[in-house]
């Protein structure tokens, strides 16, 4: 019906009845909205149409009505007192409390405003956003107080309350002047009144926002039931589930990992805000704070109790990770990022499983040094071994437990690593026993392997450190299994190789796990996740697992079989103590456990298994080496439970000692400097350097980057350490000897020890490290547990509550350097309260007193500053995108299809037969100002377009610098200006439809038909630039040119009638420059036809190079100039980021004294003969990058780089860490001389030494050949012009290849218009072969050139002048009568000799001293090369 029967008909359906009588009101249900509507989102009841909202209802006189507080209108409802401020293009139906009643549809959902008269005598304007907007259908209003209380604003509406009326009235605390809204009351009604504002009171008066503007779902709303969820209702700001957060972190990351979208590395706010700290760039900390979170609100809800396994086969979680593994989140976090989990287990009957198969590379080469040790046990195994062989590096590991500590055991344990991982070309091990011997199985495999084998040093520390920590980190994670879970001591063997498995997939930092690094492989641990080591696991004895219950048993779970069965076979340790390999195993879940059967047998398992694992006759005595080399045992790291030493009367006696006691030395024995040097033991941090093998480097390095001062360096004759040190650190010589990683020792002065120390202290002295991440903790006996009576305290009102303690907790951290400490728990939790309650809930700790009465309120405040600071940085960009859409629809991009839905237009019908659908979406910017840009794109990668479409060419380079020479010339002005929006200005090209998205207002989820060149399709560049250049020929009279259509020339005549002249115009996509004595006659009528960002000007930056006029020699001129000063200053601050993030920098500040004077390159170096090794991905990334600015600086007219970017561009595809090494160089010389101005010099190049052979005659050899002319070619105006080029090639330069190097300098005038700097294609075998090849080339340029010249106007004095330094050349090609005696050159020696007998070129010969293109062929010092490249100015 209409509005009028809809109105009377509610009327009839709620009588009013007034004036103490009762007042039945209208309740707010919802119906679903007729199935023919589309594009509808429902939630719940209540459905929502994104369709246009009907204009507002009139405002008339001002009226007064009431607001009444309902809590059953489940939405705030805006009668005749409200007046709508914005809609949000949604609507919804909406029904009385009675489905007979009949629903009311296309309610639109708004923000509205009434005005409440305050008894202060002050208006002010009360905000309801989200709310019905019915206008004059309702004589009053309803207003949610449950809505009000969701913004955070506390609002009484309960009569009954008892502290109602003594200190709290019934209304709402707004805040501000207005500060209290109180409201009346009549019957059972609480009301407060209202007037509908006037447009004077909406832009006067105060506003109070009472409801959020976040989209209001009645039936997601939460009632506070307890302080925590109350608290979690009143963060409205922002959706903070788990699964918004990963989207977020996992955008974040891939941003992170190809360096898109990093303010801090874009933007120069950011950037200089970044260099104090990352949380001062508000991306930054945005990121930080939602990465940060682990543990999400919906996890909180869930019991924490729980130690056993709720179902079958375990999900893979952060926290289960980082239990399984026995590492932190961050880590956990890192290591499923780097690892596969493609073996999925599904636990139904019958079994099934999806299998990876376990992939093996037989007999691969192993590029890396390893080192192989012995672990004996004092406890024989299960399976009879009582050593281990340990094969690998720091970051990977293979355990093989053996029979015997012999060579027959080492040798085997060496040849299955072969087989099975790879042969190593070099091995470390110590001169043990079972290593030395010179004959037997371990020589055998070392030999018939080709292995490099070399001996550690007896009795000297850190000589295997590729596996001594790795053997440290067992034997703690072994003992840390032995005491947490009791597990036997006989099971180390399986133990230990569960445990290297796990290590192998572990990443260091932003590196590769070592099964990768090892294998080249991602590493898949979908078997090694399952199940933690000896948990209680079912296994089937029966041959098919779906026979039921009765066929399985209980058994411990030992780790993965891979020799055994498929990649998800398991040892498990039956009731038997024999074990067992089986593929069909599922955890023994807590329903299990419910169950008092199973839990009998359980318990009978256990006690079974305890006494046939006991290893009270499995002792083993020994063992003892007769080489005195260190051994290591299993027992060797203290129980983690065991007391302190430094607690309590521990102190060892003398008689403990035993005979290793010494008496004490004489004070006159003993050497002072020793004891009290200040060098010895300190920590020095260590980086590599390219030119020496290793320097001291910075802080902030781990552990493997370290090295220990152990003694001064005495003299090698006198055996003395020399004098005492001096009292100025910075002078002091004294030479020490320094403990490397690898065991090796270096010498260092003890001024770069002191420099190096100090650089990792504070401005006090103090020494920092950061905690990394919470790994491991340990209780005490001091410690309150779950269950104690000390647990909990009664507070004054009777009520328990958690103690406050913290006492008798230690928690394992991993610093920043890679060391591990046990830090107590009070301290931690004063300096890292939010990690510290992460580790808490992944470890099912919450509910121990220590954390209970602190750990859940920290989550829950954390959610809370997260879910405000995330809406806060996008809220920012809102104007962004306003003032984007408002140019889209002044200019008519779109045109919206009324009664066409989107289901309809993918059948094609009419209007939108032939055309394709795409996506529009907003993409975001920041200027370098702070702006926010936005811009509304479409996805035209999606679309199929034509070639015909799509191609739109630019002028090029060498045309911008020919007409800036000829404007130099011809003392032309010129002005530059730069079209805004200058695609929307096209029409579009193809026939596209999209669905309009709520960046587009009213339209949303309307069909949209594209009528312009939206940004973003294929088509739109060649449609702009087919629009602008029609423009330019039917409104300026404008023609392009033959050579260069995107240079467009107009004949003029000269303002002091002397002749005529060209005009020109050249337009690089929107950027436009005009050539003329008037060119701002041309820039007027561009401006009349559209919109430019910026007034009409002179030139300072084209194409990202800077534009300047400089006075010529005499003064009387000025030419035009052109620079990448800024470019290249740019470029040095990126490159020096990038390795200040590696810790290094770029010009070293003891080399910057001499680094102006020195070359981009050594002139000795050959990038062919580069054996440094491969570049990673990142690395050959980077490196392609850095080409890719140095290319274009050589565009912008850094001609001094040209030869080294050509040569280093040739390995792009597998570049060398020397390469990348040799870009840093170049950059160094950039960073060292910013400015090389490329100037357009009119004047003539003198010619008074050169030698031409003018008077010979060509005719008996080629005729009467002529030189071609281009197409419809101008009459040529204006001074005539001169052409210069020198050429140059370096023969067989590359001795790898032998492949020679082409150089060529183009000349206008004094202006170098092109260098050719490039590798020739052929390999020749006489320099003269090389030299006309390059010849031959310079032949091709200069008639290409001479062509655009003369479809430009432009008049050419004669041939062009080429220089050339080979004396066999220049015979065969300045006289006719000249033989070619190298027949295969004969093609290029008529190629040539032709263009000369045409008059296009003529040669001579040029000294090699004073060949310019001399320095596009070689490297040359820096004074040789300055010389030859004089024309380039410096500043």
């Amino acid at each position: 019906g209409t509005n009028n029967n809809y109105q009377v008909a509610i009327r009839q359906a709620f009588p009013q009845r007034r004036d103490g009588e009762l007042v039945v009101q209208p309740r707010v249900l919802r119906l679903p909205v007729p199935p023919q509507r589309t594009q509808q989102v429902t939630t719940g009841l209540r459905q929502v149409c994104q369709q246009k909202v009907s204009p507002a209802v009139s405002l008339g006189e001002k009226k007064v009505a009431r607001c009444e507080l309902d809590t059953r209108a489940d939405t705030t409802c805006c009668g005749m007192n409200f007046r709508p401020l914005i809609e949000s293009g949604k609507k919804c139906s909406v029904q009385g409390f009675s489905g007979s009643l009949g629903a009311m549809e296309d309610i639109p959902i708004a923000s509205c405003a009434t005005a409440f008269e305050h008894e202060n005598g002050r208006t002010y304007i009360l905000v309801f956003n989200e709310a019905l907007y019915f206008g004059d259908k309702m004589d009053h209003s309803l207003i949610n107080p449950n809505q009000v209380r969701d913004n955070g604003i506390p609002l009484w509406d309960n009569p009954y309350d008892d502290l109602f009326p003594k200190t709290r009235p019934l209304g709402i605390e707004a805040g501000g002047e207005c500060k209290f809204i109180p409201f009346e009351s009549k019957g059972a009604t609480v009301f407060f009144r209202s007037h509908v504002p006037s447009d004077e009171e909406l832009e006067e008066c105060e506003h109070i926002e009472l409801t959020s503007s976040t989209p209001w779902n009645p039936h997601d709303m939460k009632m506070p039931s307890e302080p925590e969820t109350w608290l979690e209702a009143r963060v409205d700001q922002f959706d903070f589930s788990r699964n918004s957060a990963v989207r977020m972190i996992e955008q974040v990351d891939r941003d992170i990992e190809r360096n898109a979208n990093r303010h801090c590395s874009m933007y120069e706010t950011d950037s200089a805000l970044a260099t104090v700290d990352g949380a001062y760039v508000e991306q930054e900390f945005t990121e930080r704070l939602v990465a940060s979170v682990n543990v999400f609100p919906e996890d909180l809800r869930a019991s924490v109790s729980e130690v056993t396994s709720k179902t079958r086969h375990a999900e893979v979680t952060l926290a289960h990770c980082a239990r399984i593994v026995g590492v932190g989140l961050d880590k956990a976090r890192s290591i499923l990022s780097k690892t596969t989990r493609e073996g999925i287990r599904q636990a139904c009957r019958p079994l099934h499983r999806r299998l990876k198969p376990f992939k093996v590379l037989d007999r691969r080469r192993i590029d890396v040094k390893l080192g192989m040790d012995c672990v004996f046990s004092n406890v024989e195994s299960i399976d009879g071994n009582k050593a281990l062989m340990v094969i690998g590096c720091q970051k990977y590991i293979e355990v093989y437990p053996v029979k015997q500590n012999n060579n027959v055991c080492a040798g085997e344990s060496l040849s299955d690593f072969c087989h099975t991982v790879g042969i190593p070309d070099d091995l470390k091990t110590d001169q043990h026993g079972c290593f030395k011997k010179d004959s037997g199985k371990f020589k055998e495999v070392i030999k018939a392997n080709r292995i490099h084998h070399r001996y550690s040093e007896p009795e000297r520390e850190g000589q295997l450190h590729m596996v001594d920590g790795p053997i440290a980190r067992m034997k703690a994670w072994w003992q840390l299994q032995r005491s947490q879970k009791n597990v036997p001591t006989r099971l180390w063997s399986f133990a230990l190789i569960h445990f290297a498995r796990l290590h192998n997939c572990i990443p260091q930092r932003n590196d590769p796990t070592g099964y990768q690094l090892m294998t080249g492989e991602t590493p898949d641990i979908s078997n090694l996740l399952d199940f933690e080591f000896y948990s209680l696991v079912w296994f089937w004895t029966e041959k098919h697992p779906s026979i039921g219950a009765e066929g399985r048993k209980l058994a411990r779970w030992l780790g993965t079989a891979r020799n055994y069965g498929d990649a998800l076979t398991y040892w498990v340790m039956p009731e038997s103590g024999v074990p067992v390999t089986r593929s069909s195993v599922e955890h023994v879940t807590t329903d299990d456990l419910r169950s008092p059967e199973i839990k009998g047998m359980v318990d009978h398992f256990n006690s079974a298994l305890t006494d046939r694992l006991k290893d009270d006759r499995h002792r083993i005595e020994g063992p003892f080496d007769e080489n005195g080399v260190k051994v290591h045992r299993l027992n060797d790291v203290d129980d983690p439970a065991e007391t302190d030493q430094a607690y309590g009367d521990n102190t060892p006696t003398d008689d403990d000692y035993g005979e290793g006691i010494e008496p004490a030395k004489n004070a006159d024995d003993i050497d002072a400097q020793s004891i009290l040097d200040p060098y010895l033991n300190a920590k020095v941090i260590l980086n590599h350097d390219p030119e020496n093998s290793m320097y001291l480097g910075t802080r902030d390095m781990p552990a493997d980057k370290l090295g220990t001062v152990v003694r001064r360096k005495s003299d090698p004759i006198t055996g003395e350490t020399g004098g005492p040190n001096a009292d100025n650190p910075a002078i002091d010589d004294t030479e020490y000897e320094v403990l490397m990683p690898d065991g090796t020792e270096q010498t260092f002065r003890a001024n770069a020890i002191a420099e190096n120390l100090w650089q990792q202290c504070d401005a006090e002295g103090n020494e920092f490290t950061v905690i990394r991440e919470i790994i491991n903790h340990r209780f005490d006996e001091t410690a309150i547990r779950i269950g104690d009576e000390k647990a909990t305290v009664t507070g004054p009102d009777g009520d328990e509550r958690p103690a406050m303690t913290t006492k008798g907790l230690q928690l394992e951290v991993e610093l920043n350097n890679d060391a591990t400490i046990w830090v107590p728990m009070a301290d931690l939790k004063y300096s890292n309260p939010v990690e510290l309650a992460e580790y808490a809930y992944n470890n099912d700790l919450l509910d121990e007193p220590v954390f209970k009465w602190w750990a859940p309120k920290w989550l829950w405040e954390r959610h809370r500053i997260v879910k405000k600071a995330v809406p806060k940085y996008w809220r920012k960009w809102k104007s962004s995108i306003e003032k984007e859409m408002c140019k889209i629809d002044s200019m008519e991009v779109f045109e919206p299809i009324e009664g066409i839905t989107p289901e309809q237009a993918r059948k094609s019908v009419a209007p939108l037969i032939g055309y394709q659908e795409i996506k529009c979406h907003m993409i975001f910017d920041v200027k370098m100002d702070g702006t926010c840009k936005s811009r509304f794109v479409a996805g035209g990668h999606t679309t199929e377009t034509p070639a015909s479409l799509t191609y739109s060419s630019v002028v090029s380079r060498e045309s911008v610098r020919t007409i800036f020479t000829i404007a130099s010339l011809n003392d032309l002005k010129v002005l530059s200006c730069d079209i805004g929006n200058a695609y929307l200005n096209a029409p579009c090209k193809e026939r596209i439809w999209f669905v309009a998205g709520p960046e587009c207002g009213k339209h949303k989820g309307k069909v949209c038909k594209l009528k312009r060149a939206l940004y973003g399709l294929k088509s739109s560049g060649a449609s702009w630039r087919e629009m602008f250049s029609n423009f330019i020929q039917e409104k300026l009279n404008f023609k392009p040119t033959t050579m260069d259509p995107d240079v467009y020339i107009r004949r003029a005549t000269r303002a002091d009638r002397t002749g005529d002249y060209y005009e020109y115009l050249l337009v690089y996509v929107d950027d436009v420059l005009v050539f003329s004595e008037r060119p701002q006659e041309t820039m007027d009528i561009i401006a009349g036809e559209f919109t430019l960002k910026d007034k009409p000007s002179e030139p300072d930056i084209f194409l990202g190079a800077g534009m300047k006029k400089i006075p010529s020699p005499d003064g009387e001129r000025e030419y035009w100039s052109m620079d990448s000063e800024k470019f290249i200053s740019n470029a040095v601050e990126t490159v020096s980021k990038i390795l200040a993030e590696d810790g290094r920098e770029l010009l070293p500040k003891r080399m910057k004294k001499n680094r102006r004077f020195n070359s981009p390159l050594h002139v000795n170096y050959k990038p062919e003969l580069d054996k440094t090794p491969e570049c990673n991905e990142d690395e050959a990334s980077r490196y392609r990058q850095l080409v890719g600015i140095l290319r274009w600086s050589a565009e912008l007219g850094r001609i001094d780089i040209l030869y080294e970017v050509s040569i280093m561009s040739q390995y792009q595809a597998n570049p060398r860490k020397g390469h990348l090494e040799a870009l840093y160089s170049i950059f160094c010389y950039l960073q060292a001389n910013p400015v090389r101005r490329l100037v357009f010099n009119p004047r003539r190049i003198s010619k008074e030494n050169c030698v031409f052979n003018d008077d010979a005659d060509w005719t008996q050899f080629y005729g009467d050949v002529v030189e071609e002319s281009p197409p419809r070619m101008p009459d040529p105006l204006g001074p005539a012009v001169q052409l210069s080029c020198y050429v140059d090639a370096s023969h067989a330069n590359n001795v790898v290849t032998r492949r020679s190097h082409t150089g060529i300098n183009l000349f206008l005038m004094s202006t170098p218009v092109i260098s050719h700097c490039k590798r020739q294609n052929t390999c020749e075998a006489a320099t003269f072969g090389s030299e006309l090849v390059a010849m031959r080339i310079a032949r091709d340029l200069i008639i290409a050139y001479r062509l655009k010249l003369k479809s430009f106007g432009v008049r050419i004095d004669g041939p062009a002048d080429v220089h050339c330094d080979n004396q066999g050349v220049c015979c065969n090609t300045m006289y006719p009568e000249s033989t070619l005696s190298k027949k295969h050159n004969a093609i290029n020696y008529h190629v040539v000799r032709e263009a000369v007998a045409m008059g296009a070129m003529r040669v001579c010969k040029e000294d090699t001293e004073t060949n310019n293109a001399d320095a596009l062929t070689k490297l040359l010092p820096f004074d040789k090369k300055r010389e030859l490249l004089g024309f380039l100015q410096i500043e």
